[in-house]
């Protein structure tokens, strides 16, 4: 009887499942009353008094009251696996601006290294742009190994060694654009072969640089390292992501701890509304920002 009257409940009460989505089960009573010897048959009466909270009373089959059970709460099961996943949570913040005649007033050429993928939509130029005093170095993420002019090559993602004789002679480095997690086109998630693909030019890619960097001590200086991907996280629930290039932020933050002088941030923009040949004016929108995040906020 009493099971039986406890899942009368469900018949007043279709919320029987909590926000999170466990069943909710009986947690306390706080009051039972055993008013006359229960019969074979009998009836349920359920009545809410409160959020998950309920009287119930067992009647006979004439309808006299047998059993009354005051403040029957339910509960929603713990849910074992709460704090067990990873969720990003994301906070609004404002992006302060800064001076964009900083790279113009500096009177000390730099040296900044932009690693970015053949399909880049020009990001890289356009980042280089936000640096005309600074020298600029470029490697291309492509499928074979040679210069295309000075103080830029296109490497083989493959090849473990290609990375680091394009940069050997390099002895100073102020910072370091990353673009190896663009990826502008859309991708069949369960492709192999390009998920193989992205791997070269992000986490792999970035770890060979960092091995090099490492090798010629410079990482114990204050290099900017700034990871790039693009639509990589869902800010709204209709966004579409591209998960290919998520590796590139747990990559970046195990980098920033274990060589805690560089200055490692990793941003995710969006180019879901950036057509396939934008605007130099467009491009310039989109990196701004990133240049702007680079020189105010040093975080991963």
């Amino acid at each position: 009887f009493i099971d039986g009257a406890l899942q009368t409940i469900a018949g007043i009460d279709d919320s029987l499942i909590s926000s999170t989505g466990q069943p909710l089960l009986l947690f306390a009573v706080e009051k039972v009353e055993i008013l006359q010897s229960l019969s074979v048959h009998g009836y349920a009466y359920v009545k809410a008094v409160g959020s998950q909270c309920f009287q119930i009373a067992i009647l006979d089959e004439t309808g006299l009251v047998c059993l009354k059970c005051h403040e029957v709460s339910l509960k929603a099961l713990p849910d074992p696996f709460e704090h067990f996943f990873y969720v990003p949570r994301w906070i609004p913040r404002v992006l302060t601006p800064t001076s964009t005649g900083e790279a113009e007033t500096t009177t000390v050429s730099r040296t900044i290294l932009i690693v970015y993928p053949t399909e880049s939509l020009g990001l890289e130029k356009a980042l280089a742009a936000c640096h005309p005093q600074d020298e600029i170095r470029l490697i291309q993420l492509g499928t074979t190994n040679r210069q295309l002019a000075d103080f830029h090559w296109e490497i083989r993602t493959g090849d473990t060694l290609a990375m680091e004789h394009c940069l050997e002679p390099l002895a100073h480095l102020h910072s370091i654009y990353y673009l190896g997690g663009i990826q502008p086109d859309s991708l069949d998630i369960d492709d192999l072969e390009a998920l193989e693909q992205s791997q070269e030019r992000g986490v792999l890619s970035l770890f060979r640089l960092i091995k090099f960097l490492s090798r010629q001590g410079l990482t114990q200086f204050p290099i900017q390292l700034k990871v790039i991907t693009n639509d990589v996280h869902q800010i709204t629930p209709k966004e579409v992501t591209k998960p290919f290039a998520a590796g590139l932020f747990g990559l970046s933050k195990v980098i920033g701890q274990t060589y805690p002088q560089m200055i490692v941030s990793c941003i995710d923009i969006s180019l879901v509304s950036i057509e396939a040949n934008p605007s130099k004016d467009m491009l310039q929108a989109l990196v701004n920002p990133i240049v702007a995040e680079l020189r105010q906020s040093f975080k991963v």
